[in-house]
């Protein structure tokens, strides 16, 4: 139950789509035409849709924090920090842990429980001929079962776990430097899939794929999507790792960015109606300052965004990779070595 006691307000006069205003990104022609000038710093924004009552109160903020993308921020683009060899464009393109494999219906199915959609099955069941539904059980229930067992006892390969392959034994990730962990995400109060967490939704994997196509250029290391299990404090959320805070902070104040118009969007949609939530944290994590075990698991988290070596030697036990002890710690315990491989 919101907090706010007044009822949720209306979006089909204030979020409809005829009371909207796109925003096209800038061509090839514009940027041809005004590369160089004084007028660099101020270019139409990419964007999604913004409220069009609110057109001459955007356009001089966007121009404004385009105009902030000016030296300083580029050569903070230009990190001196190492940049993990792993964390490429083209290895993207091939082992994202957002996009390669994604269930689209993931979130939509996360709202509704089991009984849900027994209850749409029987309810289909009552208007149709026995025969149908048997014939129609059979082609939803058949392949995937076929399947699934024929992966288990390995006569078939699953083609997404070959792109996200099983580490066997204990790995930790390794990276050099300092680096920000970022979390992003949204929560849907009113319950009910709609519009604006559609076009939340669509805004974001846009981000991620600017991203993705120019790693190193962004400084962003990459990340992995979540569905919270308790819909009434979290829904989907996005952990990221970036190279530096710094870097984070200038993509999303760079006008010429994805980020910047869905900033505006979001900032005035959340205001009209509270059926949205959105949030994000980031956390600042110096050198050695960190520490993670993955046991037969995939690259992922921040194995994935950096590099995974064997949990092994000092590496053994947590306050081993914290750097705090040799990683003998807990030779006390009197654990079996076979604990740590």
């Amino acid at each position: 139950m919101l907090a706010d006691p007044r009822p949720f307000p209306e979006r089909s006069s204030k979020l409809s789509s005829s009371n909207r205003l796109h925003i096209d990104p800038p061509s090839s022609a514009w940027l041809a035409n005004h590369s160089g000038s004084e007028t660099q710093s101020k270019p139409p924004h990419s964007g999604e849709l913004i409220p069009a009552e609110k057109k001459n109160d955007i356009v001089p903020v966007a121009r404004k924090f385009a105009s902030m993308t000016m030296d300083s921020d580029r050569k903070i683009m230009n990190s001196t920090l190492p940049w993990p060899k792993d964390v490429t464009a083209e290895a993207f393109k091939t082992h994202s842990a957002v996009f390669v494999g994604e269930d689209q219906t993931a979130y939509v199915k996360s709202l509704l429980s089991i009984r849900s959609f027994v209850g749409a099955g029987l309810l289909l069941a009552a208007f149709l001929p026995r025969k149908l539904i048997m014939i129609g059980a059979g082609l939803f229930l058949l392949p995937q079962l076929i399947v699934t067992f024929a992966r288990y006892i390995g006569i078939v390969d699953d083609p997404l776990r070959k792109v996200h392959p099983v580490l066997r034994g204990r790995w930790t990730a390794q990276i050099e430097g300092s680096f920000c962990v970022f979390h992003i995400g949204f929560i849907l109060n009113g319950y009910v899939p709609n519009k604006e967490m559609q076009q939340a939704k669509l805004a974001m994997e846009s981000m991620i794929k600017e991203l993705e196509a120019d790693p190193q250029k962004f400084g962003y290391l990459g990340g992995q999507s979540y569905i919270s299990s308790n819909i009434r404090v979290g829904g989907g959320t996005i952990i990221q790792y970036w190279r530096s805070q710094e870097q984070l902070n200038a993509y999303a104040r760079d006008g010429m960015r994805k980020h910047f118009p869905a900033m505006i969007w979001s900032s005035k949609t959340v205001q009209l109606s509270p059926h949205l939530g959105l949030w994000h944290e980031s956390f600042c994590v110096r050198e050695g300052e960190y520490e993670c075990i993955y046991t037969n698991c995939p690259q992922m988290l921040l194995g994935k965004a950096s590099s995974v070596v064997p949990a092994v030697g000092t590496r053994r036990t947590a306050r081993g990779r914290l750097r705090k002890t040799d990683g003998t710690d807990l030779n006390e315990l009197n654990l079996p070595e076979s604990y740590f491989e």
